[in-house]
């Protein structure tokens, strides 16, 4: 075991929730923050896995078996980040062209942003989910029938696609781009997406929520009360909106 490994991987390897594990190691005075990409020490590591890793025969991992899994995953991430990189290559090509070519009127440069008048901001979502193992196939039916909601009743939900992690079979992510903010409190009251998470708590592990771009109060209230763990990241100087696109 390395001396720091994140939670997550300890979570699905001993297939115990967040909540749990963190229960557990305040019993033995330990303290750690309540995210799955919160770093652990061999230590803590230890302590979680003489507690929850009951059957010996777990413990003691085909060492053929360890070795091929981390070469295959290792394969899969050289492999996506070449992908990525040459996705990266193009949008840059792509670009130039694009600009040699740009009328004068072209994209609306934004100047410095206010803020405090997000109006005309445009949430990106990230929402990150982690199934157990056998309920794979029942959370691809509930996600199919949010996403059949979701495109009857929420005109201003611009992008809304479920992704699979290359890496790991269990992860997979929302990808959700607002109109503006008040699409996305429309997204969190909408009772099918309630329904939803409902029946995510019963069938996975994780689920947290990535915001970017500028937020009204209002919304931030919103994402609060799902209790759900989010972070947001909000929109600086850098940057431009093509304003006209999500105004069509």
């Amino acid at each position: 075991m390395a001396e720091i490994i994140r939670l997550n991987k300890v979570l699905r390897e001993l297939n115990i929730s967040l909540d749990r594990a963190v229960d557990f190691l305040e019993t033995k005075n330990v303290e750690i923050e309540k995210r799955p990409t919160t770093k652990i020490t061999s230590e803590v590591y230890n302590l979680l896995a003489g507690e929850f890793q009951t059957d010996a025969n777990k413990k003691v991992a085909s060492k053929e078996v360890g070795e091929a899994k981390l070469k295959e995953k290792e394969a899969l991430r050289v492999q996506r980040e070449q992908e990525i990189e040459e996705k990266f290559q193009k949008a840059e090509a792509a670009r130039k062209v694009l600009k040699a070519k740009m009328k004068l009127e072209g994209p609306k440069k934004v100047g410095k942003i206010d803020l405090d008048a997000p109006k005309k901001a445009t949430p990106k979502v990230a929402e990150i989910n982690s199934v157990k193992e056998d309920k794979v196939e029942e959370y691809l039916k509930i996600a199919k029938e949010a996403d059949d909601a979701v495109i009857e009743s929420e005109p201003d939900m611009l992008i809304h696609t479920f992704d699979q992690d290359p890496t790991d079979p269990l992860e997979f992510t929302w990808s959700e781009v607002y109109r503006n903010s008040e699409a996305m409190v429309h997204h969190l009251n909408n009772p099918p997406v309630q329904a939803y998470v409902e029946k995510h708590q019963e069938i996975a592990d994780r689920f947290e929520i990535e915001v970017y771009g500028n937020l009204t109060k209002e919304t931030i209230k919103a994402i609060e009360d799902t209790n759900v763990p989010f972070r947001h990241f909000k929109t600086t100087e850098v940057g431009y909106i093509r304003e006209k696109i999500f105004n069509e």
